[in-house]
């Protein structure tokens, strides 16, 4: 593949997940949303309508009154490590390979 295709399919791929995919990890929302500061506006009008909705047909929703989603502190593909070791400024032990 040419680097020009790539670049093509990457700026196509990378528009829909960010504008047009919905990720359950951030409340179904698209990651532009969240980044653009969006997410708070657009989960108040979704609650809204959820809420309009258990009013009308609440045989519907078999859990009750609907639940408003909340956005979490921080989301990863790849977690961060807890490194509970200390810095230390010894040098390291050499391995000893046996053949």
């Amino acid at each position: 593949m040419a680097q020009q295709d790539a670049l093509t399919w990457a700026r196509s791929f990378f528009h829909w997940y960010n504008n047009e995919h919905r990720l359950s990890g951030i409340a179904f929302l698209m990651p532009a949303d969240v980044y653009f500061g969006r997410a708070e506006t657009l989960l108040q009008a979704r609650h809204a309508a959820m809420l309009a909705a258990y009013a009308r047909h609440p045989e519907r929703f078999p859990s009750g009154l609907p639940k408003r989603p909340q956005l979490p502190a921080a989301t990863y593909i790849n977690p961060p490590q807890e490194n509970t070791a200390t810095p230390t400024t010894e040098k390291p032990k050499e391995s000893i390979l046996i053949y």
